[in-house]
């Protein structure tokens, strides 16, 4: 069950910068912005509304597409990540 940011449980940032909740399915939430980590490992920070759309990869995961043409590819289904964003 996908559980979006903000939710009880959700944890707050730690000392150094970390996210604790970073991870396929429980991105961690930090204001306005939704860090996830993306299938090469880096972690991203996207603000909710930020995304201009969502797309279904061929293997299951999901793409968003953000502004100045980058591509952000998730392990995520596109269920996950339209719960995150909302």
């Amino acid at each position: 069950m996908s559980r979006r940011p903000g939710q009880d449980g959700d944890a707050p940032p730690q000392p150094g910068g970390a996210l604790a909740g970073i991870g396929r399915g429980s991105p961690a939430a930090a204001g306005r912005y939704v860090v996830l980590r993306d299938r090469d490992g880096r972690r991203t920070a996207v603000a909710r509304g930020a995304v201009s759309a969502i797309s279904e990869g061929e293997d299951g995961g999901a793409l968003l597409y953000l502004p100045g043409g980058r591509v952000v590819c998730v392990e995520d289904d596109l269920d996950a990540v339209l719960g995150w964003l909302a």
